[in-house]
């Protein structure tokens, strides 16, 4: 509570309209509790009386506690509160699945050439390290054809399977459509 009434205390640049700060009173419970801390903020417009008038009335509201309807004002506002930390965990999931996208799409192109010339080249290895590497980065970003492609290319691909040619072809046409989807090149920068 000390930190808080030292806070709303504190002058703040700006906030002294017409060279006049502006001023709070802080009343707090005395005992512990279900107990409001009341803050009146004075912003200069009063028309009559003085900001002190108000001063028994908020003492014996903040020690008089709170009843059950200001009970439950607090805790609509603390699931209020829980719901916009939820929404910006999804903002902050979102930024980082548009940042995870971004750098997929930075390497989309070099890891379709590398996977073009292990094919030609009958390098294994190469090559399902290659999609093994994109299937992971499809993971948290977003594009489910191409996460689909490389997941059965990967699988088809540790079996050895005759199957995994075709799709290698699926995939890459996965990457062609995610490429013209975003308007990225073809080309190798």
């Amino acid at each position: 509570m000390k930190e808080l009434a030292a806070a709303l205390a504190a002058p703040s640049a700006g906030v002294a309209p017409g060279g006049v700060p502006l001023t709070v009173d802080i009343y707090q419970p005395m005992r512990g509790g279900p107990y409001p801390a009341i803050v009146q903020i004075y912003g200069g417009a009063w028309q009559r009386g003085v900001p002190g008038n108000h001063a028994p009335f908020a003492a014996r509201l903040a020690a008089s506690g709170l009843g059950p309807q200001q009970q439950a004002l607090l805790d609509l506002t603390a699931r209020a509160q829980e719901k916009i930390d939820k929404i910006d965990r999804i903002k902050d999931l979102v930024d980082l699945a548009a940042e995870l996208l971004g750098m997929l799409l930075d390497s989309l192109v070099v890891d379709r050439q590398i996977i073009q010339d292990a094919r030609a080249n009958d390098a294994h290895e190469v090559l399902l390290q290659r999609v093994h590497r994109l299937h992971g980065a499809t993971r948290y970003c977003g594009v489910p054809q191409l996460r689909a492609a490389c997941q059965h290319c990967e699988t088809l691909l540790k079996q050895k399977s005759p199957a995994s040619a075709a799709a290698l072809d699926d995939l890459d046409a996965a990457i062609e459509q995610l490429l013209e989807e975003t308007g990225q090149t073809n080309s190798v920068l």
